[in-house]
């Protein structure tokens, strides 16, 4: 959020003050600015390590944004600019700066710029509506529906323990969990699509598109019997908690399903590759949770 504007704050004069006063005026309440500033401690409590100094970060700054100008991505969102840095760095890149120290640079760099006591209003201005009118600005929406926890999160919230070590023994909590959690993304695909109609006229096309790849993608995983049949996982043998013959899904499968709001706003397939790449980059440890999760399935 941005700082309150500066605040008048009362100060009366004392007896004192009167011998500063050559304008004759009378003794009143007078006002002083106050203002939020720029918290130079809590800056520089921050590690420094390995951080490249501000006159080397403004060189490879400029040479990184010429690099991104010319291949006309400078619209990309910062989410997708590791492959460009990547690759400015490998054409550009000075062997006397390492390239993550650099990006580790180029990220803290930002962090600081973007605090909002250091932001002039004409970049205040921009960076709000920059994001306005992205798709995903919906989701601010006073009124648009909130989306459900993950079954690790909703299990770890209902029984109040550690989840993944006790979902493995507690077949009867996790089924429980997967109903109720059912029956809430059901009623967020209704929300979505009331909030869609009743909102319609206020929303730009692009977050119209948005909301309808949500429930798009929602809808996929609560009715799989609708999708498409090319393309989609194959069932295997297996019974559901209500007797029917339930889909297993495998570890990339429940990843996706935690990332449900991730790239909406591409094809399918391309959404999927980019999921991939994002879940054969998990540490281990994580990758396990949705193995684990996968074989109790």
């Amino acid at each position: 959020m941005f700082s309150s504007p500066s605040r008048k704050r009362p100060r009366k004069y004392s007896d004192e003050d009167a011998s500063f006063r050559s304008d004759g005026t009378s003794l009143g309440v007078e006002y002083e600015d106050e203002h939020e500033e720029y918290d130079e401690c809590e800056e520089q409590g921050h590690s420094k390590d390995d951080l490249i100094a501000p006159n080397i970060m403004l060189e490879q700054l400029n040479s990184f944004r010429d690099f991104v100008t010319g291949r006309g991505k400078l619209d990309m969102s910062w989410s997708r600019m590791k492959t460009l840095f990547d690759e400015w760095f490998k054409q550009e890149g000075s062997d006397a700066v390492d390239s993550e120290a650099l990006m580790k640079s180029f990220k803290r760099y930002l962090s600081s710029s973007l605090k909002p006591t250091m932001m002039s209003m004409d970049i205040a201005f921009k960076s709000v509506n920059d994001y306005l009118e992205r798709p995903s600005s919906v989701l601010l929406h006073p009124d648009f529906p909130s989306k459900p926890p993950t079954l690790l999160h909703f299990y770890c919230k209902k029984f109040g323990i550690e989840a993944v070590d006790r979902m493995k023994d507690d077949n009867d909590g996790r089924t429980e969990c997967e109903k109720e959690l059912v029956e809430l993304e059901k009623s967020y695909v209704e929300k979505m699509e009331d909030f869609l109609s009743n909102h319609r006229e206020a929303l730009s096309p692009n977050q119209q598109s948005f909301i309808e790849n949500r429930i798009k993608v929602l809808r996929r995983k609560l009715f799989p019997s609708q999708r498409t049949p090319k393309g989609t996982p194959r069932a295997r043998n297996g019974k559901g908690s209500n007797g029917k013959a339930k889909e297993e899904k495998t570890a990339f499968e429940l990843f996706c399903s935690t990332k449900q709001d991730k790239y909406t706003d591409l094809p399918e397939e391309t959404r999927l590759k980019k999921l991939r790449k994002k879940f054969d980059k998990l540490e281990d440890d994580k990758k396990e949770i949705f193995e684990k999760l996968a074989l109790l399935g």
